[in-house]
């Protein structure tokens, strides 16, 4: 047996070590290795040389320069050494973001069109500064200097130009070698200071693939007289090239163009028109029907006028009253009256004890020799069957006219649209619209050929007349006088009948209209009256929610009735010799078949015997007369 034993060490040379704790955190086993090397004590003579590859142990760190987050181990050189790097990184990064924005800020300077030769050269020159740059040379310093190259600038800016000589500041001398254009296809990639080379940056599609270079090649400025692809000179090409002409087949450049003050080209003569106005109509009258009206009771309601003048009241202000008091809508034929000569505004005697409605109107009736019936929401009133049709045989017979009235009679079918006949009698329409519409049209032809009509003349003029006074005829209720100040609501048919006979008229009320927006005579309203208010304004704050206007016919009478229906009432018209009825009749031909060409529209003809034309037309026709005739026309001469 061999006993081994430690060999004896002195105790004061032994250095004890730190222990070291594996497996918790990082260890940095260099610094580690070189603290303990550092601690060994190789001599204790000051002249003891230092192992090769280390300096001399540094002086500890400041409190300030140690890094908190460190482990105590860690040494300060190594932790110094991670915050230089890292501002190294920060660094490169930011100068290759400010290289690509100052690249791409080039690119901008660039793309400016050069205008000048001397400038042109400059871009030469520095392309192959760049180039020979790129390249090491005897001249020289050093292989490791980076490429130099010079940006093309305008000389008038201040910060780009030399403050002595106001030229480009290049960065070296320029060779003597040939320049190099930027067009070139071969052009090697160049780059600015301090960028990494181009063939690194990502490529974008929308770049050119030098930054220096315009975004668009023509701008680049080409020698005098030189033509690429057989393009000519001129800026404007009024040719396309053959290639692309045969893709294009359409377009042709070399036809001329108009000027902006050249005449437009020549359309067909037709004459654009407005329409009559559309009906309005309240959603709930076609969602729910209408309420019935008891008729027995209406007629049987009774009644005693206030009797203050021997002479009468008006038949029209008479039955808006008995409007009011019935509660139902009375309706007045209104052209029916003025045929047989009969006025709605004639005064009638009121009875001098109470009656109901219905005897007052039995007996009124008996007075003007007219008649009414009872429908079941309104009541229409209308001269007697027999004097009517009496009045409709004698005006469709153009016996008055001798000779002439079998011309007369073929000019008052062209106007109604009848069938052409030899007789001098007219036959009788059976609707009542085509009834009145007939009478008007003979009375028109007797009228051109100088002989008396059957009707008024003052009645005849509210709806046939001379075209300029019809044209100006029915225009709104202007002013007026409105009345008191209500201090409660009034009845609808009060009101209008009120304020009509305070500018003394009768106001015909086309209840028709005022149905179709749930209007009645008894509705309750309270618009604004006094001295500062008008009649016009009045009746405007009242018709305006049913869309109803007031018009005025002539001096004794107003009409309230929708837009769409006085657009579509026809008149009749004439135009005499001094108003050049052939163009009138050409005009109007064409204006009816622009409007629709049919008999319902209106129609024109030419009077053989007088030479006047005669035009029947409704009444939004008739405005627009002026515009179809021309100014020349519409004053007449």
């Amino acid at each position: 047996m061999v006993q081994l034993s430690a060999p004896t060490v002195d105790e004061a040379e032994v250095v004890p070590q730190p222990p070291v704790a594996i497996g918790r955190d990082h260890v940095d086993s260099g610094a580690v290795t070189e603290e303990s090397i550092e601690d060994l004590k190789l001599g204790d003579g000051e002249d003891s040389p230092a192992p090769s590859g280390f300096s001399d142990t540094p002086p500890p760190p400041a409190a300030s320069d140690a890094d908190p987050g460190a482990p105590s181990w860690q040494s300060a050189g190594s932790a110094r050494s991670k915050r230089f790097a890292l501002m190294v990184a920060v660094g490169l990064a930011s100068v290759i973001s400010l290289g690509i924005l100052v690249a791409v800020l080039i690119r901008g300077w660039e793309s400016k069109p050069v205008a000048q030769t001397q400038e042109t050269n400059a871009v030469s020159d520095s392309l192959t500064e760049t180039e020979d740059a790129a390249e090491p040379t005897e001249d020289s310093e050093s292989s490791d200097s980076a490429p130099t190259m010079a940006v093309p600038t305008d000389a008038s800016d201040p910060a780009m130009a030399d403050t002595d000589s106001g030229d480009p500041l290049p960065s070296e001398e320029p060779t003597t070698e040939p320049a190099v254009t930027g067009d070139s296809a071969a052009d090697p990639p160049s780059t600015a200071p301090g960028l990494p080379p181009m063939d690194l940056l990502p490529k974008n599609p929308l770049l050119p693939d030098n930054p220096l270079l315009p975004s668009n090649p023509l701008e680049v400025p080409k020698p005098a007289g030189d033509k690429e692809d057989g393009l000519p000179e001129e800026s404007t090409m009024r040719e396309l090239p053959s290639g692309l002409a045969n893709l294009v087949p359409t377009i042709r450049l070399e036809r001329e163009q108009l000027t902006p003050n050249a005449p437009p080209p020549p359309t067909i003569d037709q004459i654009e028109i407005d329409r009559a106005a559309d009906a309005n109509v309240d959603p709930d009258v076609l969602l729910k029907p209408q309420e019935t009206v008891n008729m027995r009771q209406a007629l049987s309601s009774r009644f005693w006028p206030n009797v203050t003048n021997d002479a009468g009241y008006p038949l029209n202000d008479l039955l808006l009253l008995l409007s009011h008091f019935a509660g139902v809508p009375i309706e007045v034929e209104w052209v029916s009256f003025d045929i047989v000569g009969q006025p709605i505004n004639a005064p009638v005697k009121l009875p001098s004890r109470p009656l109901s409605v219905e005897e007052i109107l039995t007996g009124v009736c008996k007075l003007v020799n007219a008649e009414f019936e009872v429908q079941e929401r309104s009541i229409v009133v209308r001269p007697s069957q027999e004097t009517f049709e009496t009045v409709i045989g004698e005006a469709l017979r153009f016996e008055d006219l001798g000779e002439e009235g079998a011309s007369a009679a073929a000019v008052a079918r062209t106007l109604l649209g009848l069938a052409p006949e030899d007789s001098v009698e007219l036959e009788i329409p059976e609707e009542l619209g085509r009834k009145q519409l007939a009478v008007l049209v003979c009375e028109a032809i007797r009228t051109a050929r100088g002989v008396p009509t059957k009707m008024p003349p003052e009645a005849l003029a509210r709806w046939a007349g001379d075209y300029e006074s019809q044209l100006l005829a029915w225009e709104p209720v202007r002013d007026g006088i409105s009345g008191p100040t209500l201090v409660q609501p009034a009845t609808f048919g009060s009101l209008v009948r009120q304020t009509a006979r305070r500018n003394s008229v009768t106001c015909f009320i086309r209840w028709q209209d005022a149905a179709l927006s749930r209007i009645s005579p008894t509705e309750k309203r309270m618009p604004h009256r006094g001295d500062d208010v008008s009649a016009e304004e009045m009746l405007n704050e009242l018709l305006s929610p049913g869309r109803l206007t007031a018009r005025v016919v002539d001096k004794d009478h107003w009409w309230v009735g929708a837009q769409a229906s006085f657009d579509r009432f026809p008149v009749v018209v004439w135009f005499n010799e001094r108003q050049e009825p052939k163009k009138r009749f050409e005009r109007i031909t064409a204006l009816l078949k622009s409007a629709g060409g049919d008999s319902s529209m209106g129609g024109v003809a030419m009077d053989p015997t007088s030479g006047w034309c005669v035009a029947v037309l409704p009444r939004f026709l008739l405005r627009q007369v002026p515009r179809a005739l021309g100014e020349e026309l519409a004053a007449g001469e």
